[in-house]
C-alpha cells in the first residue's frame, strides 16, 4: 500500500499516527506541501476520485473504466514521485520546487485566495499568512504585488 498525505499531516496527531501505524504494517508513506485531489485506486483496475476536487465532501466516483483508471495512476505515480518519504523532514527551502513555500507562491500566482491556498496546503490561514510575511521578508517585498513580482524574477513561479 503506498499513501501520499499533505506535508501538514505533521500537526494533526490522529492523522500523524494513523501514518506511523500504517507504516508499522508495511505500507509506504510519503508526503506533498498540496494535493491535486483525492484519489484512491485499487489493484490499478479501480479509482475513487471526487465529483468536485474543489469540495470532496460532495461525492465521489467509483471508475473502473482502464483509461480513466490509467490516467488517474499515471497523476498518482508523478505526485509519489515528487513526495518526501514519511519521517523525513518536508522541503522548506524556496530554492527547493517541491517545497511549501514554493507551493503558496504557485497557488497565489493561480489567483488563489489566502482561505483556499491554505485549505490546498492543510494548514490554518493564520499559518499562510506567517508563510507570506516570511517569504515577503525573504524576498525582500514591501506588498504582496511586489512578492510576486520577485518571486517571478526570481524564477520561484
Amino acid at each position: 500500500m503506498r499513501s501520499v498525505y499533505l506535508d501538514s499531516i505533521r500537526n494533526a496527531p490522529g492523522t500523524l499516527e494513523h501514518a506511523r501505524w500504517l507504516t508499522g504494517r508495511g505500507a509506504e508513506v510519503r508526503t506533498v506541501p498540496a494535493l491535486p485531489m483525492r484519489l484512491w485506486i485499487k489493484d490499478r483496475e479501480l479509482a475513487m476520485v471526487p465529483i468536485d476536487p474543489a469540495d470532496s465532501a460532495a461525492g465521489a466516483v467509483l471508475l473502473r473504466q482502464p483509461g480513466a483508471v490509467t490516467a488517474f495512476l499515471a497523476l498518482f505515480e508523478a505526485v509519489w514521485a515528487s513526495a518526501v518519504p514519511f519521517g523525513e523532514a518536508p522541503r522548506r527551502s524556496l530554492e527547493d520546487p517541491g517545497s511549501q513555500p514554493r507551493e503558496l507562491l504557485r497557488l497565489l500566482a493561480l489567483g488563489y485566495t489566502d482561505e483556499a491556498a491554505a485549505r490546498r496546503l492543510g494548514i490554518s490561514l493564520r499559518s499562510e499568512r506567517r508563510l507570506i510575511s516570511e517569504l515577503m521578508e525573504r524576498l525582500d517585498a514591501r506588498s504582496r504585488f511586489q512578492l510576486g513580482q520577485r518571486a517571478v524574477e526570481n524564477g520561484y513561479v
